[in-house]
Formats: structure tokens, sequence, C-alpha cells
């Protein structure tokens, strides 16, 4: 019953699911008790009660739409404020890639792709998506990329970056049968919109940037994800510690984490990974960058 994790006030004519992407797997069950603006929440089987209430204006600011409520201590809760964080601030994300683009760090030529849109096609058969932060992540897994397409000649493989640079870079770098895209935005309906376009056999993660919609979306669809060459610097694990339910709540989703050193497969096992091994790190495997002449 979604009531019974997420009050609305003003949204009747509006599917609250859709509105602000909670998703009620996160929530326990329990009754939401209203007094004026504020929902209180006492989750069954415990003796303590929570509450978070948030207003929700219109792009404008000029007009309160109403209330949301959502409640509880675990990772579930932070998982859904986010997702409603990023449904909100839908305007400000607007001005922020705008400000991006006007600087040269957003490709404007391609800018839809990160709104989750392509205008190429996917490709027929077996498709592996492949993700990584910039440059350094997408040179570390070409070596990968190529004995995959090597092992299996009706492969595609997408690789999706987040910066210009790596782009431009892999324009020139990747071979046959895999191709690049930009990674989209993490916003939900753009999430659902690039996973239902290239419907993904797998996904590999490369190193440690974590996009909960990303994950989380991909995790629904039952695409399976592994975790390569992963790194966990000491200044990130403990950053993560002290947000362990989120990245626990993350990392359950992947199959296997590999890490790049022992010390990497230790943080990841110690903040909530199922499965890990150390394999060492793939960047020792990439051939040097072509002389510039």
């Amino acid at each position: 019953d979604f009531a019974s994790f997420v009050s609305f006030h003003g949204f009747d004519s509006v599917d609250p699911y859709e509105l602000l992407f909670v998703d009620p797997s996160y929530a326990f069950a329990a009754p939401i008790y209203k007094s004026g603006a504020t929902f209180w929440w006492a989750p069954s089987g415990t003796n303590t009660t929570f509450m978070i209430t948030l207003a929700v204006y219109s792009p404008d600011g000029s007009s309160l739409l109403g209330y949301v409520a959502c409640s509880g201590g675990d990772s579930g809760m932070m998982l859904s404020l986010y997702r409603a964080a990023i449904h909100l601030g839908a305007p400000f994300i607007r001005i922020y890639l705008k400000h991006r683009i006007a600087e040269g760090k957003e490709d404007h030529l391609r800018f839809a792709e990160r709104k989750g849109k392509s205008i190429t096609p996917r490709p027929v058969g077996r498709l592996i998506w492949v993700h990584g932060a910039s440059v350094g992540e997408a040179l570390s897994v070409l070596p990968l990329i190529e004995s995959l397409l090597q092992m299996d000649e009706l492969l595609h493989v997408l690789l999706t970056t987040g910066t210009v640079s790596s782009a431009e870079l892999m324009a020139d770098r990747l071979p046959n049968r895999a191709f690049h895209q930009y990674v989209p935005v993490d916003r939900i309906n753009y999430v659902r919109r690039f996973l239902g376009h290239w419907k993904p056999d797998m996904a590999l993660w490369v190193e440690s940037e974590f996009w909960p919609n990303l994950i989380l979306e991909t995790q629904k669809r039952g695409t399976p994800m592994i975790l390569v060459n992963g790194r966990i610097s000491p200044k990130s694990f403990a950053g993560w510690k002290r947000a362990r339910t989120i990245i626990s709540r993350l990392l359950q989703n992947f199959e296997l984490c590999l890490g790049q050193t022992r010390e990497d497969a230790e943080r990841l096992r110690q903040l909530g990974a199922k499965s890990y091994k150390c394999v060492g790190n793939l960047k020792f495997s990439v051939p040097p960058l072509p002389a510039q002449t």
C-alpha cells in the first residue's frame, strides 16, 4: 500500500510514483500519521518514530504544491530522498548543465545523450555496457573490451563516460563493434530512457563511480552487473563508512566486485560487497598512447 510509505497532500491529479520516483520496495510497512503539514511514521516493530517532511514548490518557487513525508533510518529512506531531491532539483540541474555547455565541459552536439536519448540504433545481438567516469577509466578497460569482442564475434560493446575528453579519445581508440555514448544524468526518467533503448545484457562498472539510479534501475531490469578494477581510496572509504547503509545497498546489486588491490577488495567487502576478489589493476595492461607527430 503506497499510503503506508509516503503521504501526499495536493497531488490528486498526479501519479505519485512517477512524480517523486519513490520505490515502495525500500520501505517498511507502517502507517503515517498526519498533523498539519507534518507526517509521522512509526515503523512496525519499533518504539521509535521518525519524521522527515519535504515541502514541494513549483519550478519557479511561486507556489506551494504540497508536502512529501518519508521516514525511517535505513538505506531505503536515504535513496528515496536522493531520488526525490534529484527530481525536485530538475530546474537547478538544467541550469548547471547549461553552464557546463557554455564552458565547453559538455558536448552540445551530443547533449541529448545526457538525457538518455540516442540517434544510434541498438545493434542486433548481445550487448555489454561498460561504464567509466572519464579518460583514465576508459583507457584502463580497453584491453578488456578487445578481449570480450575477440571471444564473441557477434558481441557489441557500449562504452559510456561523462566527459568530452574521454569521448574524443575513444572515437580513435575503440575497436570495431564497440562504440561510445555519454552516460545519462542520474535522473530516473533519463536513466529509464537510456536503459529502455540499449537493453544491455550485462553491465560492467569501472572503478568507483556509483550512480544510485543507474545501478538500481539496471538491477530492476535483471541485468547482471560486475564492478571491474574497483578502487576505494582511504579517503573514499572513510566517507563511505559514514554512509555504509547506502553504499552497501548499491554494492549488493553487483554479482562480483573486482578490486585493483587486496586493500581495495577488503574495503569493498567491508562496505557490503557480497562477492569480491583482487585480480590486479587493468591499467597495467593498457598500451601507450600513440605519439603525436
